[in-house]
Protein backbone atom coordinates (compact mmCIF):
# COMPACT_ATOMS: atom_id res chain seq x y z
CA UNK A 1 0.00 0.00 0.00
CA UNK A 2 2.71 2.28 0.71
CA UNK A 3 4.03 2.25 -2.64
CA UNK A 4 0.98 3.34 -4.16
CA UNK A 5 1.23 6.55 -2.19
CA UNK A 6 4.09 8.02 -4.15
CA UNK A 7 2.57 6.74 -7.23
CA UNK A 8 -0.57 8.41 -6.96
CA UNK A 9 0.83 11.56 -6.32
CA UNK A 10 3.27 11.60 -9.24
CA UNK A 11 -0.05 11.24 -11.31
CA UNK A 12 -1.53 13.64 -9.21
CA UNK A 13 0.35 16.10 -10.38
CA UNK A 14 0.62 15.04 -13.87
CA UNK A 15 -2.55 15.97 -14.29
CA UNK A 16 -2.30 18.56 -12.37
CA UNK A 17 0.50 19.95 -14.59
CA UNK A 18 -1.92 19.04 -17.80
CA UNK A 19 -5.16 19.85 -16.44
CA UNK A 20 -3.05 24.06 -15.54
CA UNK A 21 -2.22 23.74 -19.16
CA UNK A 22 -5.24 23.07 -20.73
CA UNK A 23 -6.92 25.79 -18.94
CA UNK A 24 -3.92 28.38 -20.08
CA UNK A 25 -4.81 27.38 -24.04
CA UNK A 26 -7.70 27.73 -26.27
CA UNK A 27 -7.68 25.21 -29.73
CA UNK A 28 -6.30 27.09 -32.72
CA UNK A 29 -7.36 24.02 -35.00
CA UNK A 30 -7.19 20.16 -35.23
CA UNK A 31 -5.95 16.88 -36.73
CA UNK A 32 -9.02 16.05 -38.92
CA UNK A 33 -7.08 13.54 -40.93
CA UNK A 34 -4.82 10.54 -39.61
CA UNK A 35 -2.90 7.30 -41.06
CA UNK A 36 -0.86 4.87 -39.37
CA UNK A 37 0.40 5.72 -35.99
CA UNK A 38 0.15 9.23 -34.65
CA UNK A 39 0.64 10.83 -31.35
CA UNK A 40 -0.12 13.88 -29.51
CA UNK A 41 1.31 15.79 -26.83
CA UNK A 42 -1.35 18.34 -26.48
CA UNK A 43 -0.23 21.10 -24.18
CA UNK A 44 3.52 19.98 -24.44
CA UNK A 45 4.05 19.10 -21.59
CA UNK A 46 5.95 15.84 -22.47
CA UNK A 47 2.82 13.56 -22.26
CA UNK A 48 2.40 12.02 -25.86
CA UNK A 49 -0.99 9.99 -26.16
CA UNK A 50 -3.08 8.75 -29.18
CA UNK A 51 -4.28 11.00 -31.16
CA UNK A 52 -8.31 10.35 -32.04
CA UNK A 53 -10.36 12.31 -35.11
CA UNK A 54 -11.24 14.90 -34.34
CA UNK A 55 -7.88 15.72 -31.81
CA UNK A 56 -8.21 19.39 -30.94
CA UNK A 57 -4.22 20.88 -31.11
CA UNK A 58 -3.03 24.06 -28.98
CA UNK A 59 0.05 26.83 -30.16
CA UNK A 60 2.06 24.15 -27.54
CA UNK A 61 0.59 20.75 -29.64
CA UNK A 62 3.56 18.75 -30.99
CA UNK A 63 2.50 15.81 -33.06
CA UNK A 64 4.22 12.47 -33.37
CA UNK A 65 4.20 10.39 -36.25
CA UNK A 66 5.61 6.61 -36.72
CA UNK A 67 8.04 6.17 -39.79
CA UNK A 68 4.72 5.45 -42.05
CA UNK A 69 2.04 7.36 -40.66
CA UNK A 70 0.88 10.66 -41.44
CA UNK A 71 -1.21 13.80 -39.49
CA UNK A 72 -3.23 16.58 -41.62
CA UNK A 73 -3.93 19.37 -39.61
CA UNK A 74 -6.36 22.11 -40.09
CA UNK A 75 -5.85 26.01 -38.83
CA UNK A 76 -7.87 28.61 -39.87
CA UNK A 77 -9.43 26.64 -42.47
CA UNK A 78 -5.90 25.99 -44.59
CA UNK A 79 -4.09 22.34 -44.06
CA UNK A 80 -0.72 21.31 -42.72
CA UNK A 81 0.41 18.20 -43.18
CA UNK A 82 2.98 16.14 -41.24
CA UNK A 83 4.86 13.23 -42.70
CA UNK A 84 6.08 10.37 -41.10
CA UNK A 85 8.75 10.54 -38.45
CA UNK A 86 7.62 13.14 -37.31
CA UNK A 87 7.87 15.44 -34.22
CA UNK A 88 6.49 18.66 -35.20
CA UNK A 89 5.07 21.42 -32.98
CA UNK A 90 1.92 23.37 -34.25
CA UNK A 91 3.50 26.29 -33.34
CA UNK A 92 5.46 26.30 -36.65
CA UNK A 93 2.59 26.50 -38.69
CA UNK A 94 1.39 29.10 -37.07
CA UNK A 95 4.96 31.03 -36.71
CA UNK A 96 5.18 35.16 -37.63
CA UNK A 97 7.75 33.72 -40.37
CA UNK A 98 5.21 32.46 -42.09
CA UNK A 99 2.53 35.17 -41.98
CA UNK A 100 2.02 37.09 -45.38
CA UNK A 101 4.57 34.54 -46.99
CA UNK A 102 1.85 32.26 -49.40
CA UNK A 103 2.91 29.44 -51.71
CA UNK A 104 4.72 31.32 -54.36
CA UNK A 105 7.46 32.77 -51.57
CA UNK A 106 8.13 29.38 -50.87
CA UNK A 107 8.02 28.01 -53.85
CA UNK A 108 10.49 30.84 -54.94
CA UNK A 109 12.63 29.75 -51.83
CA UNK A 110 12.69 26.00 -53.06
CA UNK A 111 13.89 27.05 -56.75
CA UNK A 112 16.47 29.30 -55.16
CA UNK A 113 17.59 26.03 -53.14
CA UNK A 114 16.96 23.76 -56.32
CA UNK A 115 19.97 25.75 -58.14
CA UNK A 116 22.19 24.87 -54.85
CA UNK A 117 21.81 21.75 -54.59
CA UNK A 118 22.84 20.00 -57.16
CA UNK A 119 25.76 17.00 -56.73
CA UNK A 120 29.14 17.84 -57.41
CA UNK A 121 28.53 15.33 -60.13
CA UNK A 122 26.09 16.62 -62.13
CA UNK A 123 24.58 13.61 -62.56
CA UNK A 124 21.35 13.20 -60.39
CA UNK A 125 20.71 16.37 -59.57
CA UNK A 126 17.66 17.29 -56.91
CA UNK A 127 14.44 18.23 -57.72
CA UNK A 128 14.84 16.24 -61.48
CA UNK A 129 17.18 15.21 -63.76
CA UNK A 130 17.88 12.27 -65.27
CA UNK A 131 16.98 9.71 -62.86
CA UNK A 132 13.60 11.15 -62.44
CA UNK A 133 12.81 10.16 -66.26
CA UNK A 134 12.51 6.61 -64.63
CA UNK A 135 8.88 6.26 -63.97
CA UNK A 136 9.13 3.79 -60.68
CA UNK A 137 5.75 2.15 -58.98
CA UNK A 138 3.21 3.39 -57.55
CA UNK A 139 3.77 3.56 -53.54
CA UNK A 140 0.85 1.98 -52.65
CA UNK A 141 1.10 -1.78 -50.81
CA UNK A 142 4.10 -2.50 -52.06
CA UNK A 143 6.00 -4.72 -50.20
CA UNK A 144 8.79 -5.77 -51.66
CA UNK A 145 10.76 -2.32 -51.60
CA UNK A 146 13.56 -1.23 -53.95
CA UNK A 147 15.50 1.48 -52.57
CA UNK A 148 16.63 2.25 -56.26
CA UNK A 149 13.07 2.38 -57.76
CA UNK A 150 11.60 3.85 -54.58
CA UNK A 151 14.53 6.75 -54.96
CA UNK A 152 14.06 7.45 -59.27
CA UNK A 153 10.30 7.49 -58.47
CA UNK A 154 10.56 10.37 -55.52
CA UNK A 155 12.95 12.34 -57.38
CA UNK A 156 10.46 11.94 -60.31
CA UNK A 157 7.48 13.37 -57.74
CA UNK A 158 9.77 16.43 -57.04
CA UNK A 159 10.32 17.38 -60.00
CA UNK A 160 6.29 17.31 -60.51
CA UNK A 161 6.33 19.12 -57.16
CA UNK A 162 4.15 16.40 -55.78
CA UNK A 163 5.96 16.69 -52.09
CA UNK A 164 3.96 14.63 -50.01
CA UNK A 165 4.29 11.25 -52.84
CA UNK A 166 8.28 11.96 -52.62
CA UNK A 167 8.37 12.10 -48.88
CA UNK A 168 6.01 8.60 -48.95
CA UNK A 169 8.55 7.08 -52.07
CA UNK A 170 11.39 7.98 -49.71
CA UNK A 171 10.27 7.08 -46.40
CA UNK A 172 9.54 3.25 -48.04
CA UNK A 173 13.30 2.37 -47.86
CA UNK A 174 14.22 1.44 -44.31
CA UNK A 175 17.64 1.20 -45.47
CA UNK A 176 18.81 4.10 -47.40
CA UNK A 177 22.47 2.99 -48.00
CA UNK A 178 20.95 0.11 -49.96
CA UNK A 179 20.48 2.06 -52.78
CA UNK A 180 22.87 2.72 -55.46
CA UNK A 181 22.76 6.47 -55.08
CA UNK A 182 24.79 8.32 -52.15
CA UNK A 183 23.23 8.69 -49.39
CA UNK A 184 23.80 11.91 -49.01
CA UNK A 185 21.66 12.39 -51.86
CA UNK A 186 18.64 10.43 -49.92
CA UNK A 187 18.50 13.01 -46.96
CA UNK A 188 19.00 16.09 -49.13
CA UNK A 189 15.89 15.22 -51.53
CA UNK A 190 14.13 14.04 -48.04
CA UNK A 191 14.51 17.56 -46.64
CA UNK A 192 14.10 18.96 -49.50
CA UNK A 193 10.82 17.46 -49.98
CA UNK A 194 9.49 17.81 -46.53
CA UNK A 195 9.89 21.38 -46.97
CA UNK A 196 7.96 21.62 -50.46
CA UNK A 197 5.19 19.93 -47.96
CA UNK A 198 5.90 22.87 -45.65
CA UNK A 199 6.61 21.08 -42.69
CA UNK A 200 9.99 23.06 -41.63
CA UNK A 201 10.73 20.97 -38.48
CA UNK A 202 10.73 17.79 -40.04
CA UNK A 203 12.92 19.19 -42.95
CA UNK A 204 15.29 20.62 -40.48
CA UNK A 205 15.42 17.10 -38.43
CA UNK A 206 15.92 14.89 -41.32
CA UNK A 207 19.24 16.98 -42.58
CA UNK A 208 20.18 15.87 -39.12
CA UNK A 209 19.34 12.22 -39.52
CA UNK A 210 22.04 11.84 -41.95
CA UNK A 211 24.22 12.17 -39.24
CA UNK A 212 23.11 10.07 -36.98
CA UNK A 213 22.61 13.25 -34.73
CA UNK A 214 19.94 15.33 -32.58
CA UNK A 215 19.13 19.10 -34.33
CA UNK A 216 21.74 20.41 -32.19
CA UNK A 217 23.44 23.75 -32.66
CA UNK A 218 26.81 21.70 -31.90
CA UNK A 219 25.68 18.91 -34.64
CA UNK A 220 25.50 21.39 -37.58
CA UNK A 221 29.07 20.32 -37.75
CA UNK A 222 28.49 16.87 -38.94
CA UNK A 223 26.28 17.37 -41.63
CA UNK A 224 27.56 18.23 -45.38
CA UNK A 225 27.05 21.76 -46.58
CA UNK A 226 24.33 20.97 -48.55
CA UNK A 227 22.78 19.83 -45.49
CA UNK A 228 23.70 22.42 -43.36
CA UNK A 229 22.10 25.00 -46.33
CA UNK A 230 18.91 23.26 -46.19
CA UNK A 231 18.63 22.38 -42.33
CA UNK A 232 19.69 25.95 -41.73
CA UNK A 233 17.05 27.18 -43.75
CA UNK A 234 13.93 24.89 -42.54
CA UNK A 235 15.42 25.58 -38.88
CA UNK A 236 14.78 29.53 -39.63
CA UNK A 237 11.22 28.80 -40.46
CA UNK A 238 10.57 26.30 -37.85
CA UNK A 239 11.63 29.11 -35.19
CA UNK A 240 14.51 27.10 -34.31
CA UNK A 241 17.28 29.74 -34.51
CA UNK A 242 20.01 28.93 -33.00
CA UNK A 243 20.31 25.41 -34.76
CA UNK A 244 19.46 27.72 -38.17
CA UNK A 245 22.62 30.17 -37.01
CA UNK A 246 24.87 27.23 -36.27
CA UNK A 247 23.75 25.60 -39.65
CA UNK A 248 23.99 28.96 -41.59
CA UNK A 249 27.45 29.51 -40.29
CA UNK A 250 28.83 25.99 -41.16
CA UNK A 251 27.44 26.34 -44.79
CA UNK A 252 28.62 29.55 -45.46
CA UNK A 253 32.03 28.82 -43.94
CA UNK A 254 32.36 25.79 -45.96
CA UNK A 255 33.14 27.80 -49.15
CA UNK A 256 33.52 31.08 -50.94
CA UNK A 257 30.81 33.40 -50.10
CA UNK A 258 31.16 34.20 -54.26
CA UNK A 259 29.61 30.54 -54.99
CA UNK A 260 27.53 30.79 -51.76
CA UNK A 261 23.41 30.16 -52.19
CA UNK A 262 21.87 33.73 -52.11
CA UNK A 263 19.11 32.38 -50.17
CA UNK A 264 21.31 30.82 -47.43
CA UNK A 265 22.91 34.83 -47.41
CA UNK A 266 19.48 36.56 -47.52
CA UNK A 267 17.97 34.10 -44.15
CA UNK A 268 20.85 34.61 -42.26
CA UNK A 269 20.90 38.10 -42.64
CA UNK A 270 17.92 38.00 -41.64
CA UNK A 271 18.42 36.35 -38.70
CA UNK A 272 21.27 38.27 -37.45
CA UNK A 273 18.87 41.88 -38.19
CA UNK A 274 15.89 39.68 -35.94
CA UNK A 275 18.70 39.38 -33.52
CA UNK A 276 19.66 42.80 -33.61
CA UNK A 277 23.37 41.60 -34.51
CA UNK A 278 22.78 44.93 -36.83
CA UNK A 279 26.76 45.77 -37.35
CA UNK A 280 26.89 41.86 -38.36
CA UNK A 281 24.24 42.09 -40.68
CA UNK A 282 25.70 44.59 -42.17
CA UNK A 283 28.95 43.56 -42.94
CA UNK A 284 27.55 40.13 -44.36
CA UNK A 285 25.02 42.06 -47.13
CA UNK A 286 28.56 43.95 -47.78
CA UNK A 287 30.66 40.74 -48.15
CA UNK A 288 28.14 39.41 -50.72
CA UNK A 289 27.80 42.79 -52.64
CA UNK A 290 31.48 42.81 -52.92
CA UNK A 291 31.30 38.42 -53.93
CA UNK A 292 27.89 38.12 -56.05
CA UNK A 293 28.21 42.09 -57.66
CA UNK A 294 25.16 40.70 -60.40
CA UNK A 295 22.70 39.78 -57.45
CA UNK A 296 20.30 42.56 -56.63
CA UNK A 297 21.20 42.77 -52.66
CA UNK A 298 18.68 45.76 -52.26
CA UNK A 299 15.46 43.64 -53.11
CA UNK A 300 17.25 40.74 -50.88
CA UNK A 301 17.67 42.58 -47.97
CA UNK A 302 14.26 44.26 -48.11
CA UNK A 303 12.11 40.73 -49.06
Amino acid sequence: MRRLIPRAIALVGVLFVVSTAAMAQSPIGSIEKLYGFVEIDAFGVGEFVHAVIPEAVYQASIVKTDYESWAYVTIDGEEHTIGPNSTTPISTFVSDRRQGKGEGFFARVLRELTRSLAPPEDDVIVAGGRAAEVQGPTTAWVFDIDPNEMFAEALHQIDAGRFESAVESLRLIEFPEDGDYEVEEYYVNLAYALMGMGDFHAAMAASFEYALADPEPENACLLTPRLQLIGGIAAYYAEEDEIADASLDAYLQSGPLSTAAVEAISTKYTLLREQNRNAEATSLLRDARRAQPAVDWNAVANQ
